[in-house]
Formats: C-alpha cells, structure tokens, sequence
C-alpha cells in the first residue's frame, strides 16, 4: 500500500534516480540519522516517491515549478512517477517558507527492495495525512 507523509524540512532524506539515467522517479537511498524522516519512522530506505507537495506558478495558462517574480502560484501535490531527478528536487525544494511552506507531503509506496525499520521510540503510526487542494494538508498527525 501507499501512505503520506509531513515532515518538515530538511528532510532528511537522500534520494536516487529510480533507474539510472531515466526520468521514471526516485527511491529512498538513506536516511539521515536523527533526521526529520528517520524520527518520523514511517520512511524507509528503497521506498519509492510517488508525489510531493510544490509550488506551482501558473504564467500564461502554462504551469511551472519553481522560479521567481510569480505572484499567480499555488501549492499542489504533483506526480513524480515519470520525472527526472532534478525536477523532483526542485519541486521539493519548492516548498519554501517565503511561500508560507514549512513542511513537505509525500506520498510513499514500499518497494520489493524496501528495507523495513524496527518499531522505535518516537516513530509514528498515526493516519496517513491528506490533501486538500484548497487548503493543503488538513488531516494528519505527523510532523
């Protein structure tokens, strides 16, 4: 199954290309020990990112991540399933303060190379969190 996540940032969390060279996604590669992810408990290494929460600026009727000078944005949950690495960076990184964003929302699924963690203090098995469009996040207990 899927679940979401909100964690703060810095993440804590590297990820790497899915398949090398291609734009098919990423995957966990390692947690920071003590991170916002690892604290939280829920990510694992070899996860793969579905979505993510970014900030999108609407020029023209076109959308873009990322940028500067926009006053028309928003903040949506975008598919990274067929994204290259880079973008999927920028759209993480998207989620900035100066945008009111102190938090990130994945969306996760396990994979057959998942590396399930041991329960630990402070790991949290509360609900998933979800989406509102309008509003972002407005359910969910996790930090």
């Amino acid at each position: 199954g899927t679940y979401s996540v909100r964690l703060r940032k810095p993440l804590g969390i590297v990820f790497e290309e899915a398949e090398q060279g291609t734009a098919t996604g990423v995957v966990v590669a390692e947690l920071v020990e003590g991170g916002n992810a690892d604290v939280d408990g829920r990510v694992c290494v070899g996860d793969f990112l579905l979505s993510t929460s970014a900030v999108v600026f609407k020029d023209n009727d076109r959308f873009t991540i990322g940028g500067a000078g926009y006053t028309n944005w928003e903040r949506q949950m975008i598919n990274c399933a067929k994204m290259d690495f880079d973008t999927i960076m920028d759209a993480i990184g998207s989620n900035d303060g100066r945008f009111g964003c102190v938090d990130v929302v994945l969306k996760l699924r396990p994979t057959e190379k998942t590396l399930p963690r041991p329960m630990q203090p402070g790991r949290r098995d509360e609900q998933d969190v979800e989406w509102n469009p309008a509003t972002g996040v407005t359910s969910g207990k996790s930090s």
